[in-house]
C-alpha cells in the first residue's frame, strides 16, 4: 500500500523521535557502536556531560530537526556544526593538518573535490573495526566513488538521482498529453526532444522553451554518461564531454533552451512562469526549488524520465578524518542516517533526499509517496527506480573541480554566443585552461 506523507520544510515544527518512528512504522535497526562508547574515550565530554560530534558542512539549513532527533536518541552526543563552504573544505583541511590543528569528526565532502581529497591518506576506513560499516548494504554503483585511493571506505553519500519535472498544462497544450508514460514515449532520445522543442518555438511564436537553461540540459546529459574525462593524466574529452557540448550547442541554436543562467535565482523563479515546459529535477529540487517557487502550482506538475532515462547527479559524502577526536561517535552518526531505515526516513522526510541503504529499496513502501502537488503521482517511487537502475557512474579524478570550472565557462560561452561556436573550439579552450593549471596533463 502506498503511503502519503506530509513533507517537512527546514522551518517546520520539530516533532519527537517517537512520533516519527511510529509514523514511519520502521523498526530501529541499531548501529552497533553506541554500547562501546566509554565517556571521553573518543572525545572529551563538555560540561553538560555530552560528547560533541563536530561536523564541517555547508548544509546547515535543512539539518536542525534531524539533529535534534538524533540527540534525543543518542543523549551522550551533541552535534556541533561548523559552517564551511564546499569549495573551501579541501583548503581548510590542508591548512588545519599543516598547522597541527584539530580536524572535525565528520567532514562533508563535495563530489567535485572528492577525487583530490581521496588521494590524501587521512581518512578512517569505516568498513573496518571498530566501525564495521556494512558496505554490502550500499547500492553497488556508489561504492567506487566512496572509496579512497588507499582502499579505505571513506563513507556513504546521499543518493543524487534525477528525473524530469514538467508543467502538465503546457505539455497538454503543445504535445496533446500530460501523461508521463506517454510523454516518455514521445521523447525516447534527445533528438526527438530537440525536434519537439523546435515545434514548440514555432507554435508559441518563440515565447516557450523546453528548458530554462543550457546548464540544466548539460547536467542531465553528463549524469547519463559514464565516460571518464581523464585516465590518470591523459585527457579523454573526445568521447566524454565533446558529444555533450555538441548536443548543447544544437539545443541553443534551435532555441530549445532559454538564455537563463544555470542554478540562478532566475531559473528557480521560472518554475512559477509559463514559458518553460520542463525542468531538471533531482529529488531534493521537489521541496527546495519547484514547490517554493510555484506556491499555487498544486496539481499542475508531473514527473517523468528524461530522454535516455534517469541520471546520476553529484552529491556529498561523509568522511571521518584519522585525527578526529570522536571517531566512533562520528561513525555512529553516519551509520544511523545512512544505513538504517529510521535514519533514512528522517533524511527522506526532512531533507527530501535518498540514502544508499539497499533495504530501503527492497521495501516497496519506503520510497513511495502520492504527491498532490504532482497530481498524486508516486514521485518517490520514480526516484527510487532510477537509483536502482543505474549501473555505474563516471569515476572520480584529481582534476574534477578544475574540469567543472572550465566546463561551466564553456556553458556560459554557448549561452552568450547563442550556440554560434563549435564543440572543437570549446574543447580546445578547456584543454588549454586545464593544461595551464596542470602542465602534466597529456592532450589527446
Amino acid at each position: 500500500m502506498k503511503q502519503s506523507w506530509k513533507w517537512k520544510a527546514a522551518t517546520a515544527v520539530v516533532v519527537t523521535s517517537m512520533v516519527l518512528i511510529a509514523g514511519c512504522q520502521q523498526e530501529n535497526q541499531g548501529t552497533g557502536i553506541s554500547d562501546t562508547i566509554g565517556g571521553s574515550e573518543n572525545g572529551q565530554a563538555d560540561e553538560d556531560g555530552r560528547i560533541p560530534i563536530e561536523i564541517w558542512t555547508w548544509d546547515i539549513a535543512t539539518c536542525g530537526e534531524i539533529h535534534e532527533i538524533f540527540e534525543e536518541k543518542f543523549p551522550q552526543y551533541k552535534i556541533v556544526l561548523t559552517p564551511v563552504e564546499s569549495s573551501q573544505i579541501t583548503q581548510k583541511l590542508q591548512t588545519t593538518l599543516a598547522s597541527g590543528g584539530q580536524v572535525p569528526d565528520i567532514c562533508l565532502l563535495e563530489y567535485t573535490h572528492r577525487g583530490k581529497l581521496f588521494q590524501m591518506d587521512i581518512w578512517e576506513d569505516l568498513s573496518a573495526e571498530p566501525y564495521n560499516f556494512d558496505v554490502d548494504n550500499v547500492l553497488d554503483w556508489m561504492v567506487p566513488n566512496e572509496t579512497a585511493d588507499s582502499g579505505a571506505y571513506v563513507g556513504p553519500e546521499y543518493v543524487s538521482v534525477g528525473a524530469l519535472a514538467y508543467k502538465r498544462d503546457l505539455a497538454m497544450e503543445y504535445f496533446g498529453t500530460d501523461d508521463p508514460e506517454e510523454l516518455q514515449k514521445l521523447f525516447p532520445d534527445w533528438d526527438s526532444f530537440i525536434a519537439a522543442g523546435v515545434e514548440v518555438q514555432e507554435k508559441s511564436g518563440g515565447k516557450v522553451f523546453m528548458l530554462p537553461s543550457v546548464g540544466a540540459a548539460g547536467a542531465m546529459l553528463k549524469g547519463q554518461s559514464q565516460e571518464p574525462y581523464f585516465d590518470g593524466e591523459q585527457i579523454l574529452f573526445n568521447d566524454s564531454i565533446k558529444p555533450i557540448l555538441e548536443t548543447l550547442i544544437e539545443m541553443k541554436q534551435k532555441k530549445v533552451v532559454d538564455r537563463i543562467d544555470y542554478n540562478s535565482p532566475e531559473e528557480a523563479a521560472s518554475c512559477g512562469r509559463d514559458d518553460h515546459i520542463f525542468f531538471e529535477c533531482p529529488a531534493w529540487a521537489l521541496s527546495q526549488i519547484i514547490k517554493p517557487n510555484d506556491p499555487e502550482g498544486e496539481g499542475r506538475w508531473g514527473l517523468m524520465l528524461p530522454p535516455g532515462g534517469g541520471y546520476a547527479g553529484t552529491s556529498a559524502s561523509m568522511g571521518v578524518p584519522k585525527g578526529a577526536k570522536n571517531k566512533e561517535g562520528a561513525a555512529e552518526y553516519i551509520k544511523f542516517f545512512q544505513s538504517t531505515l529510521e535514519g533514512g526516513a528522517l533524511i527522506r522526510d526532512y531533507k527530501s533526499s535518498l540514502i544508499p541503504y539497499k533495504p530501503a529499496y527492497e521495501d516497496p513502501s519506503f520510497y513511495s509517496q502520492e504527491d498532490p502537488f504532482f497530481n498524486n503521482q508516486d514521485v518517490w517511487q520514480i526516484f527510487a527506480d532510477v537509483a536502482k537502475s543505474i549501473e555505474g557512474v563516471r569515476p572520480l579524478n584529481n582534476y574534477d573541480q578544475d574540469f567543472e570550472d572550465s566546463y561551466a565557462l564553456a556553458v556560459k560561452t554557448i549561452n552568450a554566443t547563442d550556440g554560434q561556436i563549435t564543440a572543437d573550439e570549446l574543447v580546445d579552450t578547456m584543454i588549454e585552461e586545464l593544461s595551464n593549471k596542470h602542465p602534466e596533463l597529456i592532450k589527446e
